[in-house]
């Protein structure tokens, strides 16, 4: 509902921070349940939950409050479960959402890209790439909910979506995405993985994050200095200039920072300068700072450590899938819009549940 135009109704902010605190007391309530925790896992808790919150307090991100809530909550939850459970509800909330912004019970906003004058509509969202955004983030949900292969009919039931995605939000990089993810998926057959390659192929997997957040960094700080950059930048829109602008402004902080972004939406209605963080990486470095970041890099080279050792290759173009995405918009930290960051907190426990597992088949 944040991510609809529903967030402009009277009230909406409260009913957000209600929400929030709601979110809070239960995952404080399912910590006190569970009661017994190994010192090692006890102290892991509290540095991360004072970090996230920290950040969260002085920086007002919400997106670090929902990976607050998802790091300490997802301890004993069945991951398989949960995330289909959240498919189905935000299927029934985004088409709740879509006919209410075509029949006018909330604003379909139209606008168009810059230096263009091709109109792209948000059908109740309240900007045309979040529309395409969702729709990617739940095709790739069903992908991994569902294992999915590549077949004829996946392959045009998938085209078929993104055709009419791009038709109505003029999206390019979700859309492109969308197109080229069903092909990709020839070549993620599950294998077998030798231990030499467990042991080497896992790090370098692991380390797709941290050099995609690097990357970033230097694309924003070379943009207009470098043809490279600076022609890497003109086909995303602008957004290594924009995120260097506001590193300019503020600067990076150690944890959290307050940053006043001005969407595009508001700055054509105020006839003002926009503000935007749409690099996932830069958002989490300059609005919650690399503490946080770091924190995120860790948890998601865990998760694709383990993927590649399993030799789980749906998984691995899922997680590549979505990194490649957070270049592009910084939808990517938010849990609604990446199911893997699901699969990332529960790493926090994943140790913790495998040992107690090899103890259960011992006592068996």
């Amino acid at each position: 509902f944040g991510y609809s135009t529903f967030s402009a109704i009277p009230y909406a902010g409260a009913l957000s921070i209600m929400l929030r605190v709601c979110a809070a007391a239960l995952v404080f309530i399912k910590l006190v349940l569970d009661r017994h925790y190994s010192p090692g896992l006890l102290m892991c808790l509290i540095v991360v939950g004072m970090v996230l919150l920290v950040a969260y307090v002085k920086s007002g991100y919400s997106h670090v409050f929902y990976l607050l809530i998802i790091c300490l909550g997802m301890r004993n939850v069945d991951k398989e479960t949960i995330i289909s459970l959240d498919f189905w509800i935000r299927i029934v909330i985004c088409l709740f959402i879509v006919s209410c912004g075509l029949t006018g019970i909330i604003e379909n906003y139209i606008t168009y890209r810059t230096n263009s004058n091709v109109l792209r509509y948000s059908i109740g969202f309240n900007h045309p790439n979040t529309v395409a955004s969702l729709v990617l983030s739940l095709i790739l949900e069903e992908a991994w909910i569902n294992k999915r292969h590549t077949t004829g009919f996946y392959v045009i039931v998938v085209w078929t979506l993104a055709a009419i995605t791009y038709l109505i939000t003029a999206n390019r990089t979700a859309v492109l995405i969308m197109v080229v993810f069903p092909v990709a998926l020839l070549f993620a057959k599950d294998r077998t993985v030798e231990n030499s390659e467990k042991q080497y192929g896992g790090s370098v997997f692991a380390a797709i994050f941290p050099v995609t957040a690097v990357f970033s960094y230097a694309a924003m700080m070379l943009c207009r200095s470098s043809s490279f950059f600076r022609i890497i930048d003109i086909a995303l829109s602008n957004r290594f200039y924009n995120a260097h602008v506001i590193f300019n402004s503020y600067g990076v902080p150690l944890l959290g920072q307050q940053v006043a972004l001005v969407s595009v939406k508001a700055a054509r209605l105020t006839n003002s300068s926009i503000v935007l963080l749409d690099v996932a990486y830069l958002r989490l470095l300059i609005q919650a700072g690399p503490i946080v970041l770091i924190l995120l890099a860790i948890l998601y080279g865990s998760v694709m450590n383990q993927a590649w050792k399993k030799g789980n290759q749906l998984l691995n173009l899922i997680l590549c899938v979505f990194i490649i995405f957070g270049v592009c918009e910084s939808g990517f930290n938010n849990v609604f819009m990446n199911f893997t960051l699901l699969l990332a907190a529960k790493e926090l426990f994943n140790s913790e549940e495998r040992a107690e597992g090899v103890a259960l088949c011992s006592e068996m």
